[in-house]
C-alpha cells in the first residue's frame, strides 16, 4: 500500500489553543488523503483507454511495456 503523510499534525487533546476548525481540516484531510490512496488502488484506467488497448495488436502492447 501507499504511504500518505499529512502534512497538519493531528491536535494533541491536552492543547487548548486549537479550534474546532482546525480539528475539522485535519479531520478532512485525512478523508481526503484515504480517497486519494483508494483512487491511486484503483485502476487508472478508464473505459475508453482499457477499450483502446483491449483492441491493439499484443505485439503493440509489448512494445508499450518496453518504453516505460
Amino acid at each position: 500500500g501507499m504511504c500518505v503523510s499529512i502534512v497538519e499534525p493531528i491536535p494533541k487533546p491536552e492543547d487548548n489553543t486549537i479550534s474546532l476548525s482546525q480539528i475539522i481540516k485535519v479531520s478532512s484531510s485525512i478523508i481526503k488523503a484515504e480517497e486519494i490512496v483508494d483512487v491511486t488502488n484503483a485502476t487508472i484506467i478508464d473505459r475508453e483507454t482499457a477499450e483502446f488497448l483491449e483492441t491493439k495488436p499484443k505485439k503493440t502492447l509489448e512494445e508499450m511495456r518496453s518504453l516505460d
